[in-house]
């Protein structure tokens, strides 16, 4: 069975968490300004839907990556985004270097640069062995060999926390996170994420399926019962899938809305 290796871009001693608060989503707030650590959910999301044995780094160092290519892996899968292109490059090359034999594949938004800056560059194009374009889980069982239709599950992963640096400096982790669907097909032209999925919405679960991540979490993390975020760009526009998750929640014996 193949070893799969799933990074995130590299970073420099001490970066062990990206603020997705503080940085994009509620930044420029003065005081209000809320801080976060957040985890690369996509990667771990990936590694529990495949069967092969698999590795996780968040935000190796090089030295770290170069490390851990040590261990002969036969897929290194790299998230990255268009602003981390050179960081991927020079990843790359470092894979290239350290496990010549190793497979590099690249995915997240990062990869539409080879449909448009990139685009008719045949060297660039070397640096990788395979592109996903799209949604991973079935890529990745594909490019495994294994059943792309096996069912998707929501899985507990590393526990996210945010809040207000002068209140909470150090918040411990207490938000769980389950993906609804993935792409838009507004196609808003400033929009990456619609442009990723070619303007198509990939349902990834219903609202048995959310609920059951919900539970799973709420069941395996009793201290994290604060909040679980439900990933999805346009949840809203489904009213039967939102009313559907609302009874749920209502009707539960086991949380509901205790």
């Amino acid at each position: 069975m193949p070893k799969v290796l799933l990074t995130g871009v590299i970073g420099p001693h001490g970066s062990l968490y990206f603020d997705l608060a503080g940085d994009r989503l509620m930044r420029d707030q003065d005081i209000f300004t809320i801080k976060s650590h957040s985890h690369f959910l996509a990667l771990h999301f990936l590694a529990q839907n495949i069967s092969a044995p698999c590795v996780v780094l968040e935000h190796p160092t090089i030295e770290d990556l170069e490390e851990e290519l040590k261990n002969n892996y036969d897929f290194v899968g790299i998230n990255f985004t268009l602003v981390n292109i050179p960081k991927t490059l020079q990843m790359c090359d470092t894979i290239r270097r350290v496990a010549p034999d190793t497979k590099i594949v690249l995915g997240g938004y990062g990869t539409s640069c080879f449909t448009t800056i990139f685009k008719g560059n045949k060297e660039i194009l070397k640096i990788a062995d395979y592109v996903c374009h799209g949604e991973g889980v079935s890529f990745m069982r594909k490019l495994l060999g294994e059943p792309v239709d096996a069912p998707v599950n929501q899985m507990i992963g590393p526990r996210s926390a945010s809040g207000l640096p002068w209140l909470h400096p150090f918040p411990r982790g207490s938000g769980g996170s389950v993906i609804s669907g993935l792409g838009c097909p507004n196609m808003c032209e400033f929009c990456c994420t619609s442009h990723y999925y070619g303007g198509e919405f990939i349902e990834i679960a219903n609202a048995e399926k959310l609920f059951e991540g919900m539970k799973r979490i709420w069941r395996y993390q009793p201290d994290n019962r604060e909040s679980v975020a439900i990933f999805d760009e346009n949840l809203y526009k489904d009213k039967d899938k939102v009313s559907r998750l609302g009874q749920l929640i209502r009707e539960d014996k086991e949380f509901g809305l205790g």
